[in-house]
């Protein structure tokens, strides 16, 4: 009886835990892909001003 109990109670901590790392995760790639957005921004507005000028 009381292993269940514990047992339960780890598993519960362990399902906050995946939560946790999935809600990170989730921001991590929003991060990633703002900052590829910026970084494509910029070498294509470059690349315009380069072509303009030659």
């Amino acid at each position: 009886m009381m292993a269940e109990r514990q047992l339960s109670r780890s598993t519960q901590s362990v399902k906050s835990s995946n939560a946790e790392d999935e809600n990170s995760l989730r921001g991590t790639l929003v991060s990633v892909g703002v900052v590829g957005a910026v970084i494509i921004i910029v070498w294509v507005s470059v690349f315009w001003l380069y072509m303009s000028r030659v």
